[in-house]
């Protein structure tokens, strides 16, 4: 299918598109830039930023400051940074990687991550940096994380 772009940058979806993509007049479409330099074009999920309310578990109770700056102190030297349980974590990411009316660099790389994450011992960093870089057209990412080299991308080195 194909469209013109007029003198003021606007298109007229073709018939058939707007028909698979079940919109009209007055209805939105996203335009999802993808790393091939392509775009995938979808129907705009009405959400609003109230649809996060709930995304996380409601605590048993209110904390107090100082028993939030506690729990961060202890979470530090336990070498661990917000949420403890990966599942959770996992959940909460594909959750906002769900939500439409948030704005990602590149949605299907940080899904992608997140895929690589669930089944591997590396860290989400781990697998977005070794996931950027192959898609930068990198061979591979050296490092000395034995858990970073669970993942494709990395070459473990001495």
């Amino acid at each position: 299918m194909e469209a013109a772009i007029t003198s003021k940058a606007q298109i007229t979806l073709p018939k058939d598109l707007r028909l698979l993509l079940g919109v009209g007049p007055g209805d939105r479409i996203v335009f999802e830039p993808q790393p091939d330099g392509s775009a995938r074009v979808a129907r705009a999920q009405e959400s609003s930023f109230a649809a996060l309310r709930g995304i996380l578990p409601r605590p048993a109770r209110a904390r107090t400051i100082d028993e939030m700056n506690e729990a961060v102190a202890q979470a530090a030297a336990a070498g661990h940074a917000g949420i403890k349980r990966k599942a959770q974590c996992l959940d909460v990411l594909e959750r906002l990687l769900g939500f439409g009316a948030l704005s990602f660099e590149s949605r299907q790389v940080a899904a992608a991550a997140t895929k690589a994450w669930r089944s591997s011992k590396a860290d989400f960093s781990d697998a977005m940096i070794g996931l950027t870089a192959t898609g930068l057209s990198a061979r591979h990412v050296l490092t000395h994380d034995k858990k970073a080299y669970s993942l494709s991308a990395y070459r473990l080195i001495a």
